[in-house]
Parts: C-alpha cells; structure tokens; sequence
C-alpha cells in the first residue's frame, strides 16, 4: 500500500483484478468532498463513491467503500510517497507530484491519474 503525497488516498497497487498485471486501487479520505466529487453515489444515503479502479486494460471502476467514508487508516507499514519521485510496485510505475500521482501500467501504458486535492480522478 502507499499514500499519496496530500495523506488524502491511499492505493492498492497491483491487486487481484482480472487480468496477470493486476489493478490499482485508490480511496480518499475526503469527509469534506464525500468521496471523489466526479464519482456517482453507489449507495443509497452516502454521497459519492471513494474508491477509484483501473486495471491494466485501462478499465476504469467506481467502488464504494462504504463505512470507510471519512475513515481512511494510513497503516505503519504503508509506503508514503514523496513528491517528484518514481516508484516501481506490482506492475506499475508510480510518478508522484505536489499535484498528483499517476499510476502507469509497466506492461500496457494504461494510467490513472489521481490529483492531491482528490478532486480529479482520470485514467488513459
């Protein structure tokens, strides 16, 4: 797991998804926003989704975490990310920014971009 330079989402990097080079897996801590402002609410009563998926194939997916909602927990063993650094996990190359972290599949050049304010998620 990692965070992102804001502290705000923290990332799965190379999950199970559905394909061999996995997905990354993104959820704001945003109590403020409600999740990420661009997703739709998947639940009923909660506002919008705070988990954003992209797997190798560029698919992207909105989750909702449910409770999690305002709760995000930064674990001991987490890797904090520091702005204008790369890093390489599970399949991915990781570029991180005062501004954003994009996630770039090393296998299809599929990406996620999410900003620091967690108010932009985009993959290509």
């Amino acid at each position: 797991m990692v965070t992102t330079v804001s502290g705000k989402t923290r990332c799965l990097i190379g999950g199970p998804g559905t394909h061999e080079t996995g997905e990354v897996d993104c959820q704001t801590d945003a109590p403020d926003l409600g999740g990420f402002p661009q997703a739709p609410s998947l639940v009923p009563g909660l506002p919008h989704a705070n988990v954003a998926i992209v797997d190798a194939t560029g698919q992207f997916t909105w989750f909702d975490g449910g409770e999690a909602h305002g709760s995000l927990i930064i674990e001991a063993d987490d890797h904090q990310l520091a702005s204008g650094r790369a890093y390489s996990a599970g399949g991915w190359t990781i570029h991180s920014t005062d501004t954003a972290t994009v996630f770039t599949n090393d296998t299809t050049g599929r990406a996620m971009s999410v900003s620091a304010d967690n108010t932009e998620v985009t993959a290509f």
